[in-house]
């Protein structure tokens, strides 16, 4: 494990990257905030006010990846709870680590079906990317993320662009009136569950062996949460001054039909391609770090080297992501996705690092 570590170590401009690009790639797939209390005009409001409340709610697993900064999640729960009781724990992790990978991959694998490629069947856009990823995962951490610190920025680089060149279509009287159709309780909840859905602290705790100064560990999160949330209100700013709010929360690729409003002139033919390109590699690396993650997780449960499971959970998530897309959309669909997500959030972000807080304190002695 530890050779695998020293192999795989990131610095802090890749762990910054990697998750900013976990955060904005759903914002560039999918604007949930456009679906929470209170669905109108605000949404932008909430999302600011959703800052704090990613910070507060993190704060439990940031405090104990701080505490012990050489242990993955998987393994500080098993030091806090005791072997049994923190395999039973760390399994149910792994299971919600899976659930997350079934899910982004079955959004991306939609939105490539229902908007770029209509005549490819389900299994062979589930099959490209996830080989894709399968051959990532096992070039490891450390060659993901230098491949990220190359494509993440022209990724960031081509959204701001476009948000730039579809200037002529913005109509700010979208944005009004302020806070007039929207109470400070809606606000709040929106908020609340905005930061419950950013669950990149569960992967933040995973990579923290690997950094290569452990100590940045806290500039590395918060700075990425600002800098992603910011991006990503720029987008719900965009895509309400554009397609309204109304319209955008009923659609399933707000950010993908925007750039479909863009006239290019002949000068910059092709540039449409080229976010493209980038928000499809975007996706794969979302897609390989967790697949990545997932496969660590298994290694620190049962003891066998983490390559060993990346083809077979390749395999699982392929059959998942045939079974879910095909039978319903995973996009725009409030029920049962989104509550189950909601529900996760709740238990595996807040419940369970409260009482594994409350276990550091009790044995802080006697670790």
């Amino acid at each position: 494990m530890y050779d695998m570590r020293e192999r795989n170590k990131i610095y802090y401009n890749q762990a910054l990257l990697l998750l900013i690009n976990f955060r904005i790639i759903m914002g560039l797939n999918n604007l949930p905030i456009l679906r929470v209390p209170p669905s109108n005009q605000d949404a932008w409001i909430v999302l600011l006010l959703s800052i704090p409340y990613v910070i507060i709610l993190s704060f439990p697993l940031l405090f104990l990846s701080n505490k012990f900064s050489d242990l993955s999640l998987i393994e500080i729960i098993e030091k806090l709870m005791g072997k049994i009781f923190g395999k039973i724990l760390g399994a149910f992790y792994i299971l919600v680590f899976l659930y997350y990978l079934t899910m982004f991959s079955s959004n991306f694998v939609e939105i490539l079906d229902y908007s770029l490629f209509r005549e490819t069947p389900t299994w062979a856009t589930a099959s490209l990317l996830l080989i894709t990823c399968v051959y990532i995962g096992y070039k490891g951490l450390r060659n993901l993320a230098r491949f990220g610190e190359f494509v993440i920025p022209i990724m960031i680089i081509t959204m701001f662009i476009f948000v730039i060149l579809g200037l002529r279509n913005y109509q700010f009287d979208y944005l009004f009136p302020i806070l007039s159709d929207s109470t400070i309780s809606q606000i709040n909840k929106g908020a609340i569950i905005i930061g419950l859905r950013f669950v990149d602290i569960l992967i933040a705790t995973m990579l923290t062996p690997y950094l290569a100064n452990k100590k940045e560990l806290n500039k590395i999160y918060i700075r990425s949460t600002l800098f992603s949330l910011l991006i990503i209100l720029i987008i719900v700013i965009t895509i309400q001054c554009t397609l309204g709010t109304e319209f955008a929360k009923r659609i399933n690729f707000p950010f993908l039909t925007y750039t479909r409003l863009i006239n290019f002139e002949q000068t910059i033919q092709g540039f449409e391609s080229i976010y493209i390109v980038s928000w499809i590699i975007g996706n794969i690396i979302r897609t390989s770090g967790y697949l990545f993650i997932t496969s660590v997780s298994l290694e620190q449960f049962t003891g066998i080297r983490n390559d060993r499971f990346i083809i077979p959970i390749a395999i699982l998530i392929f059959i998942a992501v045939q079974l879910i897309k095909d039978r319903r959309p995973v996009l725009g669909v409030n029920e049962p996705f989104s509550q189950i997500t909601l529900i996760i959030s709740v238990i595996f972000i807040i419940l369970i690092p409260i009482v594994l807080l409350i276990a550091y304190f009790f044995r802080k002695n006697k670790l």
